[in-house]
């Protein structure tokens, strides 16, 4: 019996968690300007006009509708992300297979492709 070297190639889905850093940053951002419209709304400066209270507190408003849709974004494309992060595909003797673990392995042969 001779031993014949078949080529195989595997191709997992890359970890990516970049956003994660993005998010963080920008949440801490605003959560740190949400503090400091705090405190000026908590000591009233008498140099602080009505208008300014109110470009303050559409400010404030803005900025947390902002990191509550950015954070909705981000879950769902980190959710994605997770989705795909388990598959593998492996390319050998012809046929391509798709494997996840915890799931049914799927293999289809180059030659149904077209």
């Amino acid at each position: 019996m001779q031993w014949i070297p078949c080529n195989m190639s595997l191709y997992r889905i890359p970890d990516d968690t970049a956003n994660w850093q993005t998010f963080r940053i920008l949440g801490w951002g605003a959560a740190i300007l949400l503090l400091g419209i705090c405190i000026v709304s908590i000591y009233e400066p008498m140099e602080l006009g009505d208008s300014a209270r109110r470009v303050l507190a559409w400010t404030a408003g803005a900025i947390v509708l902002s990191v509550v849709v950015l954070a909705m974004v981000l879950s769902l494309q980190g959710g994605l992300r997770k989705l795909k992060e388990g598959f593998q595909f492996e390319l050998s003797d012809g046929k391509i297979t798709q494997r996840r673990e915890g799931q049914q392995t799927v293999e289809i042969p180059l030659a149904q492709i077209e």
